[in-house]
C-alpha cells in the first residue's frame, strides 16, 4: 500500500452505523424516515400526517413499538382533542386512530407494547389539571384517562412496566402512576413554592420540568428543568432528589444509555447537545447542533451515538443530526421538514 493511500485512511472518517430513524415535522404535517449508514444519510420516505389539509394538525411525539413492528405518532392539534396514530413499520400506512385528549404529547409504552401512555398537554383555554391517555394499542382504544396536573409533558414508563412517571411544566411536579390501577400512586413537587399532593402552583414555575428518564434497573429517575438549567437526579424509592447537575440553557428532552453511565439533554435555547457523565454527576460537554431549537433526542442502547431534531426558527428547515458520543463530534446532518421533533430510532447496526 502506498504512503498517501495509508494517510488516506488515517484521516478517512469513520463509517456511519446503520440506523432507521422516524422524525416527525410538527409544522408541514409529515414523519420523514431517515437512513443513515455506510454510503451516507438520505430520506427514504415523507409519510403525511394530515387529517385535515386546511390545518395545521402537528403530529408531535414519535415512538415505535417494543417489537419494532410498528411507530406511534401524536397529533397535537384538534377540535378540540388530539389523538394518537398507529403505522405498520413494513409499510408506513396508518392502521388505527385513537382520539385522546387536548395536544397529546410524549408517548411511551408497556413492556409489551400493548399499552401506549400518552401525556395531554393542553395549551387550550384556562390552565387547568389535564391528563394521561392509556390507550390499548391493538384496537386503539382509549381504556383510561388519568386526571393529573398543570400540562403534563414528559411520560415515561420504567423498563419492567411496573410504574408509569409523568411531568407537569406548570406546576413543578413529578406524577407517578400505577399501571395495574391508573391511579395516582405520588405525586411530588420540584418548585421552591413547595406544592405538594393535588395542589397547583399559583406562581410561576422554578423547574418547569418537561421530560423525565427512568435508569434501565429503575432505580434513579432524571427530570429536566427547563427553566432552571439542569438535570435532577432522583431516587425512585424515595422520590427525592439526591442530586443537581447543572446544565446548559434549558434542557428539554432526555435520553440515557443503557449501562445508565451517560445522560443527553437537548439545549433548547442554545444550539447544543449537553452530555452528561452520571458517574462525575457533571455535564462534560456541549455539542453544538447544525439548526437551531434542538428538541427531540434518541441515543443507542451502547451509548455510543445519538441522533437529535432541530425545529428551525422562521424559514430555516427541521433537521437530524447524527452524533458519535464518546468522540464528541457530529458524523451527519438530514434536512427535514421545519418544526422537527418527536423522533426514534427504528433499527440499529454497527457498520464493519
Amino acid at each position: 500500500m502506498s504512503l498517501l493511500a495509508v494517510l488516506l485512511l488515517q484521516i478517512a472518517p469513520p463509517p456511519l452505523p446503520t440506523l432507521t430513524v422516524y422524525v416527525a415535522s410538527e409544522a408541514v404535517d409529515r414523519v420523514s424516515r431517515i437512513h443513515f449508514g455506510p454510503g451516507g444519510a438520505v430520506v427514504e420516505r415523507v409519510i403525511p400526517v394530515d387529517p385535515r389539509p386546511s390545518e395545521n394538525d402537528g403530529p408531535h411525539n414519535l415512538n415505535v413499538s417494543p417489537d419494532g413492528r410498528f411507530w406511534y405518532v401524536s397529533v397535537a392539534h384538534g377540535t378540540p382533542n388530539g389523538s394518537l396514530w398507529k403505522f405498520d413499520r413494513s409499510t408506513d400506512s396508518v392502521i388505527g386512530i385513537a382520539t385522546l385528549g387536548r395536544f397529546p404529547a410524549t408517548i411511551s409504552f408497556s413492556p409489551d407494547g400493548l399499552y401506549a401512555w400518552v401525556a395531554n398537554f393542553n395549551l387550550y383555554g384556562d390552565m387547568v389539571p389535564s391528563s394521561v391517555s392509556v390507550v390499548f394499542t391493538p384496537t386503539m382504544t382509549e381504556v383510561a384517562r388519568v386526571p393529573t396536573c398543570l400540562m403534563p409533558h414528559g411520560m415515561r414508563l420504567n423498563r419492567a412496566g411496573t410504574m408509569a412517571y409523568g411531568t407537569c411544566m406548570m406546576d413543578d411536579q413529578v406524577v407517578e402512576i400505577t399501571p395495574t390501577t391508573y391511579k395516582i400512586a405520588r405525586q411530588i413537587s420540584l418548585g421552591a413554592a413547595g406544592h405538594t399532593g393535588t395542589a397547583h402552583a399559583m406562581t410561576a414555575p422554578t423547574c418547569a420540568p418537561t421530560w423525565i428518564q427512568p435508569t434501565a434497573d429503575g432505580k434513579r429517575l432524571y427530570v429536566a428543568c427547563n427553566r432552571n438549567a439542569e438535570v435532577l437526579e432522583l431516587d425512585a424509592a424515595s422520590l427525592e432528589v439526591i442530586r443537581h447537575i447543572a446544565t446548559g440553557k434549558t434542557p428539554y428532552n432526555l435520553a440515557i444509555s443503557d449501562d445508565g453511565r451517560t445522560l443527553l439533554a437537548t439545549l433548547k435555547g442554545q444550539r447544543a447537545l449537553s452530555v452528561i457523565d452520571l458517574v462525575a454527576g457533571a455535564e462534560v460537554a456541549q455539542l453544538p447542533t447544525s439548526h437551531t431549537v434542538p428538541s427531540g433526542v434518541q441515543i443507542t442502547p451502547d451509548g455510543r451515538y445519538a441522533v437529535v431534531s432541530q425545529e428551525g426558527k422562521g424559514a430555516e428547515a427541521g433537521a437530524v443530526d447524527l452524533f458519535d458520543i464518546p468522540g464528541r463530534t457530529r458524523l451527519a446532518t438530514v434536512e427535514v421538514g421545519a418544526g422537527a421533533g418527536g423522533i426514534a430510532i427504528a433499527a440499529y447496526a454497527i457498520s464493519q
